[in-house]
């Protein structure tokens, strides 16, 4: 269950189904845009904050998120070039 608020400040309380590969990819593109290092997620403080959001979400090691990042990569890049033809 999850509380939101729409733009119209009207709130509710909706069902939220956990999704680990989706918050992977979000890790993923959040150490890619704000330019985090890779062993953020060794930090004790990161991994508190994460479980204390998520008890869920699987922490993951320093090679699967550079294994993340690379995918990402490839599909941005495969993206960008089926674009360009």
């Amino acid at each position: 269950m999850r509380f939101t608020t729409k733009n119209n400040r009207e709130n509710r309380l909706e069902n939220h189904e956990f999704n680990q590969e989706k918050s992977r990819q979000d890790l993923a593109e959040m150490i890619i845009i704000y330019k985090y290092p890779l062993s953020i997620i060794g930090h004790l403080g990161f991994r508190g904050f994460v479980s204390g959001l998520n008890p869920n979400f699987e922490m993951i090691s320093h090679r699967t998120l550079r294994s993340d990042i690379l995918k990402l990569f490839h599909n941005g890049k495969s993206t960008l070039k089926k674009a360009l033809r």
